[in-house]
């Protein structure tokens, strides 16, 4: 559990860290989403999550997954929510 957030299983990983399907877990409503937890033994990744959170809040376009959420979780370090988008991978 990543805060009010269920991991459901690995969807993706490079070499920053892992992304997950999760669902809301607190019951205070339904929806699916990615998670990206960061890995923390890399040099500037704190660095570079901060850069990631501050464009994706401003990013708004249809062919984006908006960013819901952002922590850090003392088990699993930091992470990003966002939009949940099934379909095929862009590579």
């Amino acid at each position: 559990r990543v805060g009010p957030w269920s991991l459901l299983r690995p969807i993706g990983r490079g070499g920053m860290g892992e992304v997950w399907l999760a669902e809301r877990a607190d019951g205070s409503y339904r929806k699916q989403v990615a998670i990206k937890v960061f890995r923390t033994d890399r040099a500037g990744t704190a660095r570079r999550l901060e850069q990631e959170r501050q464009v994706l809040a401003r990013l708004v376009h249809p062919a984006i997954a908006r960013l819901l959420d952002a922590g850090d979780d003392p088990a699993l370090g930091p992470f990003l929510v966002t939009e949940w988008i099934d379909g095929q991978p862009l590579d």
